[in-house]
């Protein structure tokens, strides 16, 4: 069991004073002071964010003069003015392209009920992302450029309110090994 801020503090007051009046009164003053100590952390930080042009440039220059080339990260662009590396901007350029795929109705299962007859269901978020993360990347009968187009298609057909647009299915083979498809 966890207990939040305010718990651990009231416990703490009243371990100390004994009187719930006294914890009330000095909750109140404690909140006020805790929110205006995160909204000023906060404010620091998202300005830390912004930074000017002139600014990235001064920085990339120093470094350039410096001899710190190893410091200069050859794919983040000069406009990024949250700081990466190469791999960290490769992995947030992907994974802001996938994001895409987790449009509602796009990416589905196929279940099978008790009965027999099968079902088409949306995917659980959780099952998109394994989607994603393990078949959809390493599939080798279909392309990530066929996964793409379909879903460019889904997005198009979606905009008219067509009810025949393209989408990914999961189902499972008699092994419970994925196979995906793409429908449409």
């Amino acid at each position: 069991m966890t207990f939040t801020w305010d718990e651990l503090v009231m416990i703490g007051i009243i371990e100390k004073l004994g009187d719930p009046e006294l914890v009330i009164y000095f909750m109140k003053i404690l909140k006020k002071e805790k929110n205006k100590y995160l909204l000023e952390e906060s404010r620091e930080f998202h300005c830390s964010l912004r930074v000017t042009k002139e600014d990235r440039w001064k920085k990339t220059k120093e470094l350039k003069e410096k001899g710190l080339y190893h410091m200069m990260s050859s794919m983040v662009p000069i406009t990024c003015s949250i700081p990466f590396t190469n791999s960290e901007w490769k992995n947030s350029s992907e994974n802001l392209r996938n994001i895409l795929y987790f449009r509602q109705g796009f990416m589905m299962k196929r279940e099978e009920q008790e009965s027999g007859i099968s079902i088409i269901k949306k995917q659980l978020v959780s099952e998109k992302i394994r989607c994603l993360n393990r078949y959809m990347k390493y599939y080798t009968y279909i392309s990530g450029n066929e996964f793409d187009e379909a879903l460019f298609d889904f997005i198009i057909f979606n905009d008219y309110n067509d009810d025949d647009y393209p989408y990914i299915i999961l189902e499972y083979d008699y092994d419970s090994q994925p196979l995906i498809s793409i429908i449409g």
